[in-house]
């Protein structure tokens, strides 16, 4: 878990997505199936890249899941990511194995999140 407080997803946000086909919710089930099928091989490779020093290929996947976790609400996800992209930039290898350590408890509650949203709109 990151040190953020609050839910795992943007409310507001998820509504809006919500809202895109008059509220049944079947346009942002689909983006939460995409993101919860494409996600996991994203997050491996991001612990592959460290444990290789690959900084660069680590800032880059980061900023990639990063972008796709905003996109369906995941904002809180979507910190731990932007402080993982930040480290590979930096070069501080020691903070993206910080925070990459609480990357996958913090991706599982944020896929558990996910879909139990879109299953409460369809």
């Amino acid at each position: 878990m990151t040190n953020e407080a609050g839910p795992f997803l943007d409310a507001a946000h998820v509504a809006d997505l919500i809202d895109l086909d008059k509220g049944k919710g079947a346009v942002f089930a689909r983006f939460v199936e995409h993101f919860v099928a494409l996600s996991p091989a994203k997050v491996a490779a991001l612990g592959s890249y460290a444990r290789s020093g690959d900084l660069a290929n680590l800032s880059e996947s980061a900023h990639t899941l990063r972008g796709s976790a905003g996109n369906v609400g995941a904002f809180r996800l979507a910190v731990l990511l932007g402080r993982i992209e930040a480290a590979g930039k930096t070069g501080d290898a020691s903070a993206a194995k910080g925070c990459l350590a609480l990357l996958d408890a913090e991706y599982e509650s944020t896929r558990v999140a996910l879909l139990a949203a879109a299953k409460a709109v369809r």
